[in-house]
């Protein structure tokens, strides 16, 4: 790949942004994987599990998201992650989890097209759902990219209550500068080639 591309994807719980990710990882491409949540996800794996600071240096941090997610299918999980996310913001500002995702998790990987060093295909953040991460994340040089399910699809532990937090809904209010469909088939594969294709200018 003659240029590392940065996406930036926004679509609904369930819509099949992780899944952006494996498919592109199976056509042999080094990407770099990024969540805005997955800081938060730990924060409150952490609480849940009664873990201290302390255990952040002795413990896989690369556990706790995944022992969020395998009960993110709870409605009050999910409401709590909901809940610590905006305190958070209110605390410390609309871009707080970008920054911190950036600080943590991508910021040395964005090549500068001078720096020897082995860097990732793509860098891809996989949950931007509110304008301040999108602003961010085009800071930072990443394509907007929307994903729209048509299937019906439906993730785990969405309820009405928590399907209207902003977290969800603000999201629609992102400027996508390319959407994709994924109808819940092999189509899904081609729309991300076409994707790709259109923020690289040329086949991969």
């Amino acid at each position: 790949m003659a240029q590392q591309l940065r996406i930036a994807l926004v679509g609904k719980a369930g819509s099949g942004k992780d899944y952006f990710v494996e498919y592109l990882r199976s056509r042999g491409l080094n990407v770099l994987r990024a969540a805005y949540a997955d800081a938060l996800k730990t924060d409150i794996s952490y609480l849940l599990r009664g873990l201290t600071t302390e255990d952040h240096y002795t413990l896989d941090d690369g556990t706790a998201w995944d022992w969020i997610n395998e009960r993110k299918h709870i409605p009050a999980i999910r409401s709590l992650l909901q809940a610590y996310g905006e305190a958070m913001v209110a605390l410390y500002g609309e871009e707080y989890w970008a920054q911190r995702c950036e600080d943590t998790t991508y910021g040395w990987a964005l090549y500068d097209g001078v720096t020897p060093l082995v860097f990732p295909d793509v860098v891809c953040i996989t949950d931007c759902r509110k304008l301040a991460e999108a602003d961010h994340a085009r800071r930072d040089g990443f394509s907007i990219v929307r994903i729209v399910r048509t299937d019906g699809y439906q993730a785990a532990g969405i309820t009405p209550e928590n399907s209207q937090h902003r977290s969800e809904t603000e999201q629609d209010r992102i400027k996508a500068d390319y959407t994709i469909v994924n109808d819940g088939t092999a189509a899904f594969h081609h729309e991300i080639d076409e994707a790709v294709r259109w923020i690289e200018g040329a086949p991969f």
